[in-house]
């Protein structure tokens, strides 16, 4: 697990270390490929989308990003609308965003409240395995980091505040993904 790590954090440096030019006049600074590559799919472990889900995002200017995603947590499956707001206009740059979130029920109360903690915290079903809701609204607020290189390949982390609408509760998630822009 640690060579991982160290491999992930040296393939992030290798990618990035261009956009730190010691020559402030290089063009290489100010290029954004998110003025080239406008849509982008792609996949996401956690986060809002449950365990795994798949995403489709569109650029509006490069600063602004906009994005849909379906999802599964097993027994219950995600649906995401969320809006992202890119703090640099550079390939590697953190973010802000929210947007909405409908976990619907895919599996009995009994086997939901014994598979997923998440499920019990946010108010889907009881931890008793009774009162199952149909579908629970959920608010996400997350924080993160996104890579796009010149090639249209994208990577990110962020790190999740989940708000359910249904018993105003937050349980914290984190999400890793990757896609392609064209």
């Amino acid at each position: 697990m640690k060579i991982f790590k160290i491999t992930v954090c040296l393939f992030l440096f290798t990618m990035a270390a261009p956009t730190f030019a010691e020559d402030s006049k290089d063009p290489q600074l100010t290029f954004n490929p998110r003025d080239d590559y406008t849509f982008g799919v792609g996949t996401q472990i956690g986060g809002s989308l449950g365990i795994m889900g798949l995403t489709a995002d569109f650029n509006w200017y490069s600063l602004i990003n906009a994005g849909i995603g379906l999802g599964s947590g097993i027994y219950f499956d995600t649906y995401v609308a969320q809006a992202k707001y890119l703090a640099l206009d550079q390939p590697f740059t953190p973010y802000l965003g929210s947007g909405l979130a409908y976990w619907r029920s895919a599996a009995s109360a009994g086997k939901i409240a014994q598979k997923s903690e998440q499920a019990i915290k946010l108010g889907m079903v009881k931890d008793d395995g009774t009162k199952l809701k149909n579908g629970i609204v959920i608010l996400p607020l997350f924080i993160g980091a996104h890579y796009l290189s010149d090639s249209g390949l994208a990577i990110f982390a962020e790190f999740s505040f989940l708000l359910s609408l249904s018993n105003v509760k937050a349980v914290p998630s984190g999400g890793l993904g990757a896609g392609w822009y064209f």
